[in-house]
């Protein structure tokens, strides 16, 4: 995907300025999905994440995995914090 020159410049100048963008703008160089209000917030982000889940969401062995991933981070803290190290 090309970029028009205005649109490099804008994003150039926010990552390496800091110059700040708005929602509307962000949109606009397809730097966000989506702009919404606060107290609309949760329920788009509930549907952006059902649309990538798809129709089936997670499957019962990723959800095992995640759960064995999250339980050995937290053993691995109780070990580091048993030794001392």
């Amino acid at each position: 995907m090309r970029l028009r020159f205005a649109e490099s410049k804008a994003i150039r100048d926010a990552v390496l300025f800091g110059k700040r963008l708005t929602g509307e703008e962000s949109k606009e160089l397809n730097l966000v999905d989506a702009v919404t209000s606060k107290d609309n917030l949760e329920s788009q982000a509930i549907d952006l994440i059902k649309q990538a889940l798809g129709p089936r969401g997670l499957s019962r062995a990723a959800v095992k995995q995640a759960k064995i991933d999250l339980h050995g981070i937290e053993r691995l803290g109780e070990l580091l914090s048993a030794s001392k190290l």
